[in-house]
């Protein structure tokens, strides 16, 4: 039910040799595809999952574990990320044995992504999500989340919440609209604060239709399902 590592321990790589260890026993089981979920806002984790272990997601659950009072959950909702990792699919083959093709945010940019919350930056250097959000139609969506969510919990629980609920409507929306998270970006350009952004692409998860070699790519789960 759940996998985490002690704090004296993190940041040795041991959770990722823990997934593959799971990934290995669940193969031989005969089985296809592992789910879990985390929380949408923690830039860490979503790069772990979603970048490095190449897992993606379209399930977003409201408040999945009611209210918590653990450090990392006090004042929120529990709101969560439901992850499908296709463990033996090509994606993930590549994504274990090759490493995670970085792709910048310019890189999806240039392949006709739109970023559709645009935050901004106040005195304390904390992201402010805007009060609305685009729906562009258009392959690609960038979605920005804070770089440091913890630090937005400590110093201002309201602004907390705030991209709490902004975030919410944005990934309901998203998949609704058939979206697809299939990767995640973390963006430091000098003299400015960290940035991390989810891409999305329209899924053709079971259509005919030809996928692009950037679309091919991100999500070609063709072979998991």
């Amino acid at each position: 039910h759940q996998l985490g590592v002690l704090p004296e321990w993190q940041d040795k790589g041991i959770g990722y040799r823990l997934k593959l260890a799971q990934r290995e026993a669940v193969r031989n089981q005969g089985l296809r595809l592992i789910t879990w979920t985390y929380d949408p806002l923690e830039s860490r984790n979503a790069y772990f999952n979603i970048a490095k272990l190449g897992a993606v997601c379209n399930t977003y659950i409201r408040n999945a574990y009611g209210e918590l009072h653990d450090a990392l959950n006090r004042g929120l909702p529990t709101d969560r990320f439901q992850v499908d990792w296709y463990i033996a699919s090509r994606r993930v083959a590549t994504r274990l044995s090759q490493g995670h093709f970085a792709l910048s945010r310019s890189s999806f940019e240039q392949a006709g992504a739109v970023l559709v919350n645009p935050c901004r930056f106040d005195g304390r250097g904390l992201s402010i999500p805007p009060e609305t959000f685009q729906t562009p139609d258009v392959e690609f969506w960038l979605v920005e989340i804070p770089h440091h969510f913890q630090d937005i919990k400590r110093q201002d629980p309201g602004l907390a919440r705030a991209w709490r609920f902004h975030t919410r409507e944005l990934f309901e929306t998203a998949f609704a609209l058939g979206y697809l998270v299939v990767d995640f970006i973390r963006e430091q350009e000098p003299g400015k604060p960290p940035r991390s952004f989810y891409a999305l692409v329209r899924a053709h998860l079971t259509g005919r239709e030809p996928w692009s070699v950037f679309a091919r790519h991100l999500v070609d789960l063709r072979d998991a399902e």
